[in-house]
């Protein structure tokens, strides 16, 4: 038993020496721990924004043994490392010391980058941590129809557990996507947070709200654009409060203030604003769909893994979840399945071939 575990610990101290040297290699070629504005990763990639791109070291990085490829789009620098990601991520972030890292202040990237690429950037970096929850929340979702199917009573209180494990996600989105684009916008991501949760907020949701002889009656949970919009307001208000006040009260004051200001307006101005937004987009996408089903479906099918490709396939994505977390059936979503299957089918055929 000895044995096996000091085996276990030398390969494991192997493993981590290689990957300290990869993220070493890599902190290099992109510019060094000075070029680097923030790092985040998806599934295959680490995602660099740089001071500037052009500090890169392209032809090293494609040369690196253990890097597939680098992409860049929407103001990313991307270095895709495949399966091992995960844990070049925790070393690249350990080395350039990620946290102390992050500026307290916007870095000076509106003259550099346009406006779709930073609404990009805001999109994915709300929207890229959540997809794993997304699915594990959907996947419990879906075994609860088959349990539905066996017998299960929606009544039970097996069946109402597992269906709040799984809804939990999806009905408070506000909340996370808050905490997510705070982070992003370099605001305490835990005001972004309370943001969502006010907007949330069960006696004011979905009733008759007369405020100052104005009568609304909406509802925001499950939403994602009104949060967007409130989180992208208070951001600035709330890093220019914090510039201006004291110390010594700027860490009740600013969260105060911009809670006081963004969230009325929020609810009573910008969220209605928002769905209106939405319902348009959402009618927009399966009017293609209904309209030219023969052109649209290729069309959709045909540009998703080239967005894969590009690393901007979350945008798609994000207006499909719009559509479904306001209870409303998707069909874009569903045409983008297509390609999954078709690449299973060129990965079998590749093996039986090979």
């Amino acid at each position: 038993m000895a044995d096996l575990k000091k085996i276990y610990e030398q390969k494991e101290n192997k493993s981590m020496k290689q990957y300290q040297e990869f993220a070493s290699d890599i902190i290099k070629n992109v510019g060094g721990k000075g070029n680097i504005q923030s790092v985040r990763h998806c599934y295959t990639r680490l995602r660099f924004r740089l001071e500037d791109e052009g500090k890169a070291n392209e032809a090293a990085l494609k040369e690196m043994e253990g890097v597939i490829t680098i992409m860049k789009a929407a103001g990313e620098f991307m270095v895709v490392v495949g399966e091992q990601v995960p844990f070049v991520y925790e070393e690249v972030c350990s080395q350039i010391g990620f946290h102390s890292q992050e500026k307290d202040e916007e870095p000076e990237e509106k003259e550099k980058t346009g406006i779709l690429n930073r609404i990009m950037q805001a999109v994915m970096g709300a929207m890229s941590p959540l997809l794993n929850m997304l699915c594990a929340c959907g996947i419990i979702k879906g075994l609860l129809v088959v349990f539905g199917l066996l017998g299960l009573s929606a009544d039970s209180g097996v069946y109402m557990l597992l269906n709040a494990a799984g809804d939990c996600i999806f009905y408070f989105l506000p909340l996370v996507l808050g905490y997510n684009l705070a982070k992003h916008m370099k605001m305490d991501p835990v005001l972004g947070l309370l943001i969502g949760a006010a907007l949330c907020y069960p006696t004011i949701n979905g009733v008759d709200l007369n405020v100052l002889g104005y009568t609304l009656n909406v509802s925001y949970t499950n939403s994602f654009l009104p949060i967007m919009l409130a989180i992208s307001l208070a951001a600035p208000l709330y890093r220019g409060l914090t510039k201006v006040l004291p110390n010594v009260i700027k860490g009740i004051f600013a969260p105060l203030i911009t809670l006081l200001i963004i969230f009325p307006l929020a609810f009573l101005v910008v969220g209605p604003i928002a769905n209106v937004i939405g319902s348009w987009i959402s009618v927009a996408m399966n009017a293609s769909i209904d309209t030219v089903p023969f052109l649209a479906a290729p069309l959709f099918a045909g540009v998703w893994q080239v967005m894969v490709l590009f690393g901007v396939h979350n945008i798609p994505g994000v207006l499909a979840m719009m559509d479904l977390s306001a209870g409303n059936p998707n069909t874009p979503i569903a045409i983008m399945i297509l390609p999954a299957f078709a690449q299973i089918g060129v990965v079998l055929a590749v093996y039986l071939k090979t």
